[in-house]
């Protein structure tokens, strides 16, 4: 299990428990208005595809993580402030999956919870939230699993002066030793990272010029491929209405990458574009694609098709009740706004 405490308590992290606020397992489930409060590990997001709409998340390490495809639109991500040098998410996406942990318009805060009547009632939580330079965007859970490969893209979202100009780090540092037998010491190999558009106010760009070199900053056309949230929702295809991801592919040979046309048959074929050559297994010494699927496809994604959770949310007929949450403090209470499931229950 990842380390878990709770600021009731005024506990330290354990090694022995997760505080999860929401466990989801099942395919297509939206929320829209909820909060999230945690600790450690707020969101276990296990598979499926969850959207969350003008949501709120709070949490302190890895607390929106696991491999499925998630879209948080004009939301507030928080990192809470009792650890410095943690990490918004930790993604272990699988290689056959195009998608991971993807923030559309939204803003991550540095705020501490000292004092929250919810969770922190014994005012155990660090008082001034996390330093300058102390945070990460996330880091590769994906490294440590077979076919594990941690996707996590910013797209248009206020950063805080909290986040390292690194933005990402590596698991651990064997994920960065040459001679690890798995990915030759890139992290580049077994993550996704991106970002486009990432400021400090809505408008001052980040400077995003010491981001670690295994990490990309999206074009504009990259980046417009991801701002339709049922493009990021549907499988893959070259027919009208499928998935667009298909056409970005390229040849590893491309010099810059993304300016061939797209070659399948390429064993280090990779698309969308911008991921380049992929460590197929995390399980060998293997530096390049093997078996390259003719198309990505998940197996936790039970219903087949496009999904337009927008719609979904605006075809409920329940109104809306004044407040609502999710909290995780080794306990999990849960009052959400808005939130359904089609495959499956929160």
């Amino acid at each position: 299990m990842s380390p878990a405490g709770n600021y009731v308590t005024g506990q330290s992290q354990t090694v022995t428990s997760q505080g999860v606020a929401l466990l989801l397992q099942g395919d297509q489930q939206a929320f829209q208005n909820c909060n999230f409060l945690g600790y450690q590990d707020t969101l276990y997001t296990k598979g499926g595809r969850t959207y969350f709409n003008n949501c709120y998340v709070s949490g302190d390490i890895d607390f929106i993580f696991a491999n499925g495809t998630d879209v948080f639109n004009h939301s507030t991500i928080n990192m809470d402030g009792d650890h410095s040098g943690g990490d918004i998410t930790a993604a272990s996406t699988d290689k056959k999956t195009s998608n991971g942990i993807v923030f559309l318009n939204s803003t991550v805060t540095a705020n501490s919870v000292h004092g929250n009547s919810v969770i922190d009632p014994l005012n155990a939580a660090n008082v001034n939230g996390p330093a300058n330079s102390t945070m990460t965007l996330g880091r590769p859970w994906g490294w440590t699993q077979t076919g594990g490969d941690a996707s996590t893209v910013f797209i248009n979202t206020i950063l805080p002066a909290a986040i390292k100009p690194a933005g990402w780090q590596a698991w651990d540092s064997t994920e960065t030793t040459v001679t690890n037998g798995k990915n030759g010491g890139n992290p580049g190999e077994d993550s996704r990272y991106a970002e486009y558009n990432s400021t400090s106010d809505g408008a001052t760009p980040v400077d995003v010029s010491q981001r670690v070199s295994w990490s990309h900053q999206l074009t504009a056309s990259q980046a417009a491929a991801y701002t339709t949230v049922t493009n990021i929702f549907s499988p893959e295809g070259t027919g009208s209405g499928q998935y667009p991801w298909y056409g970005l592919g390229y040849p590893s040979t491309d010099t810059p990458a993304g300016t061939g046309s797209p070659n399948p048959s390429d064993p280090n074929y990779s698309w969308p574009a911008f991921w380049g050559d992929r460590n197929s297994q995390n399980e060998t010494n293997n530096d390049t694609t093997l078996n390259n699927p003719s198309g990505y496809s998940d197996p936790s994604w039970t219903i087949t098709g496009a999904w337009d959770p927008n719609a979904q949310l605006a075809a409920l007929p329940v109104p809306e009740p004044a407040t609502v949450g999710l909290l995780a403090i080794g306990f999990c209470g849960m009052f959400c706004m808005r939130c359904w499931s089609k495959t499956g229950k929160p």
